[in-house]
């Protein structure tokens, strides 16, 4: 679990989340990356032919 501004996040459904509805990924990993004081962020690593822009586009708008 990664906490984000106080909220617990699991990494593998924000990873499943993106292995089915973005075209392209193979395989994607999700880890808590330090941020301020407020906790973590998660960040992707994503194998596959993909555009990080669509990978971003998908997160911003199904994962807030």
């Amino acid at each position: 679990m990664i906490k984000v501004r106080g909220w617990q996040v699991n990494p593998y459904e924000i990873e499943e989340a993106i292995k089915c509805n973005v075209d392209g990924v193979k395989d994607c990993a999700v880890v808590g990356v330090k941020y301020g004081s407020d906790g973590h962020r998660p960040k992707a690593f994503v194998v596959g032919d993909v555009d990080k822009d669509d990978v971003k586009e998908f997160v911003k708008g199904s994962c807030e």
